[in-house]
């Protein structure tokens, strides 16, 4: 037992004296409660957790260190700790122990020099790279939504141990790229279009019908099908060249069909001795297009006195289709890369300053000389080989689109230096790094600006620094909403409202369209608190909400018209806040009913980053939830799943918190009973405390600091791209103690973008 001495505070006296006083009454306390309380189970025979708090060496791993007394402090403060089945310490011991570890983790922060960690290099995700290419050449139609899922790595897509890359995603990238480019520098020539000819003899036939030397003969009513793939979607101009054998009081007709709808019936008088041509422009969809042609007024009388008037037949000679013949705009969003373009020269003179400009902008930073001369030679070579400058171009704009540089979030240099030594970002470097947190898209000019000016990384007096003031202007932009979409979208999963499946027997009313409304109203609410620099505790319980007709009927509630969104009072706190919203109440139930321990864990994860352990094998009680059909077997099912020692634990506190969400249903509505029982929303949280219901739960979170805790850690890994390390963790909630007691996710934001992980990396090994 002496070895407890030594291992909590002599291993953390490490820190200098002048910072990290000898330890006092206070110390002796927190010991002697440690002792009293802990060793029992977290000694050095057989520990808990393999916690064992007289023999590891926590001076030689700071990183286990700090997560040993982060979770002393979290779970003895949540009275998880001791577990329910031991007697419960007195509140002055329980408060030792917890002050002591806050003591003794702001020692470490005082005490040790910031770490800022790795960063592994970072593909852009699907999201990131449509962003990017929209505020890149002012494209919105990017194909992003065909390349291969991301993968999500401590909740989000955008981390650097996510960054998979597979010859899949190589070829959806340049197919991309290829599209991109057609868009940007178009090649195509209105007044010299291509020519596609079909000959009819070879194409399909329908009904009565037969070839003919060089034509197809369509003697009864019949048609003759060719499949014809265009480039994209525009105007296309559609000939046909025929005759016919003329009989009756009529012409020769014949009907044009594309997808199988008619667009135009042509009269064809002309006989075999001199066909004539018939054409129409008209809009052809992207890829395969079915284009038939179809004889509509078939004769045959063969007992007319004059054999010319017996038979009336149609012959087609050949089907063309050209085009597109309408002139196609580039969008306006990439005049910059025309503006480059001087227009007189060399292919390679002449390519030099577009490529320059192309690659500094999509590269974000500033093409090297070595790196536009090879760019300007590949235009230079195609142009040699005979192709026009246009499609020239479209090549480097492929190339630049497929270079890691362009695709990966880089941070070159990482390896230059002493390993581990903490190195400074660039300018260009932080200025991605604030892009990708704040829009999930490249830097705007005036941040490049400043990068280029090199202000970004010189750091201010008194924190009035531009790389501060800028993260100030951008969440004012409309880009910020990103922070909503993106952000707040994987950390609440609300992305996964777009995979429930409620049961459709039990809840025949829940539709794609109420899917996408349930998702929507969380992003326009989470976008509301962030613009309006509202406390981050308002997340979980505000007086507003966004609705439409469909979701304001669906909560119950009336006077709201149309399917736009609006902004309204909710007429029930109860529904005000994140835990409200019927997409988290969605994602966290089952198919055909409510889950409190799904409910529960998705709070301990999501709202206080405290995730319990997986189950013990076998132990699992989310199996069997889909069975129980009315609240009072749930709740006894679960009771006696909580009976069990290796279960207590966990759901006593993760049950309680689910629970007091039952009077929601699986889609979200409110209700009193469930089946013939009535609903009972309480539980008991470890240390005794009750709650009862939704409205009790919220004064409950929103009273504890590991909420905003939580929000900010989980704002760090999204912008950073890695979990916090231990000096992170220190850092972090440093900074976030010192901010006001209801900070706003502004607040969080610039406090992250204050620290040195994230103005700084370390060297890699």
């Amino acid at each position: 037992m002496a070895r407890i001495h030594f291992l909590i505070l002599g291993a953390l006296a490490a820190a200098p004296p002048a910072q990290d006083p000898a330890p006092g009454a206070a110390a002796a306390a927190a010991r002697a409660s440690i002792v009293r309380h802990c060793i029992e189970c977290h000694g050095a025979k057989d520990p808990e957790a393999d916690l064992d708090l007289e023999r590891m060496p926590f001076e030689q791993d700071p990183e286990r260190l700090v997560a040993v007394l982060r979770q002393m402090r979290d779970r003895v403060a949540a009275g998880e700790m001791p577990p329910a089945e031991k007697p419960r310490p007195a509140r002055e011991d329980l408060e030792a122990i917890v002050g002591f570890a806050r003591e003794r983790l702001a020692a470490l922060a005082r005490s040790r020099p910031p770490a800022p960690g790795r960063v592994s290099m970072r593909r852009l995700s699907r999201a990131e790279y449509a962003r990017t290419i929209r505020d890149l050449f002012g494209l919105d139609a990017v194909p992003a939504r065909s390349f291969p899922p991301d993968d999500l790595v401590h909740g989000f897509d955008n981390q650097g141990a996510a960054a998979t890359f597979s010859a899949l995603h190589l070829e959806k990238l340049v197919a991309a790229a290829e599209w991109i480019a057609e868009q940007v520098v178009p090649s195509e020539d209105p007044d010299h279009p291509p020519v596609q000819r079909f000959e009819a003899e070879f194409m399909a036939g329908e009904g009565m019908h037969r070839s003919g030397g060089d034509s197809a003969h369509l003697l009864a009513a019949g048609a003759i099908v060719q499949g014809v793939h265009v480039p994209r979607a525009g105007t296309y101009r559609v000939r046909i060249r025929a005759c016919g054998d003329q009989a009756g009081d009529e012409p020769v007709r014949m009907a044009l069909l594309v997808q199988g709808r008619r667009v135009r019936v042509f009269e064809v008088p002309e006989t075999p001795a001199q066909p004539g041509i018939r054409s129409v422009d008209l809009p052809l969809r992207e890829g395969r297009n079915r284009i038939a042609i179809d004889f509509v007024n078939d004769l045959y009388q063969p007992k007319h006195p004059d054999p010319r008037q017996r038979d009336r037949n149609l012959y087609v000679d050949w089907l063309e289709v050209v085009g597109p013949v309408d002139r196609r705009e580039p969008p306006q969003g990439s005049a910059w890369l025309r503006a480059a373009d001087p227009g007189t020269g060399a292919a390679r003179t002449r390519a030099a300053p577009i490529v320059r400009a192309l690659a500094s902008r999509a590269w974000r930073r500033p093409a090297t000389e070595s790196e536009v001369a090879a760019l300007a030679a590949l235009v230079a070579d195609a142009a040699a080989a005979g192709d026009p400058f246009p499609r020239a171009v479209q090549l480097a704009v492929v190339a630049v689109l497929v270079s890691p540089h362009f695709l990966f979030k880089a941070e070159p240099g990482a390896t230059e230096g002493v390993p581990g030594q903490s190195v400074a970002l660039d300018d260009y470097q932080l200025a991605t790094r604030l892009a990708y947190f704040l829009w999930s898209s490249m830097p705007d000019d005036a941040l490049l600006e400043l990068a280029a000016q090199g202000r970004l990384a010189r750091r201010g007096a008194g924190g009035a620094d531009a790389l501060r003031a800028s993260a100030e202007r951008m969440l004012a932009d409309a880009r910020a909403q990103a922070l909503a979409s993106e952000f707040a979208g994987q950390w609440l999963e609300i992305r996964n409202v777009a995979d429930a499946a409620p049961d459709p027997l039990r809840f025949p009313e829940f539709s794609a369209e109420l899917r996408r409304d349930l998702a929507t109203e969380t992003e326009l609410f989470f976008a509301a608190i962030l613009r309006e620099d509202r406390p981050v505790q308002d997340l979980l319980d505000a007086d507003f909400s966004f609705w439409n007709e469909r979701l304001a009927r669906h909560y119950g509630v009336g006077g709201v018209v149309g399917e736009e969104f609006r902004r309204v009072t909710v007429p029930d706190r109860r529904r005000g806040g994140i835990l409200g919203h019927g997409s988290v109440l969605v994602l966290t139930s089952n198919a055909a009913r409510t889950s409190p321990v799904r409910r529960g864990k998705w709070i301990l994860e999501n709202l206080l980053d405290q995730a319990p352990p997986p189950p013990p094998p076998g132990n699992d009680s989310l199996r069997g939830e889909e069975e129980v059909r009315d609240a009072r077997t749930l709740r006894a099912r679960m009771a006696a799943h909580r009976a069990r020692p290796e279960c207590a634990g966990c759901h006593v506190r993760m049950d309680a918190l689910g629970f007091a969400l039952e009077n929601f249903d699986a889609v979200g509505r409110w209700r009193d009973r469930d089946g013939a029982g009535a609903i009972d929303a309480s539980g008991e949280l470890p240390g005794g405390r009750r709650i009862d219901g939704v409205g009790e739960l919220k004064e409950l979170l929103r009273a504890d600091r590991s909420f905003v805790h939580c929000v900010a850690r989980k704002l760090f890994t999204y912008a950073i791209g890695r979990a916090p390390l231990a000096a992170d963790h220190l850092a972090l909630e440093n900074a976030v103690d010192a901010l006001p007691a209801r900070p706003s996710l502004r607040h969080l934001i610039l406090a992250i973008v204050d620290l040195d992980a994230f103005r700084s990396r370390a060297v890699a090994r």
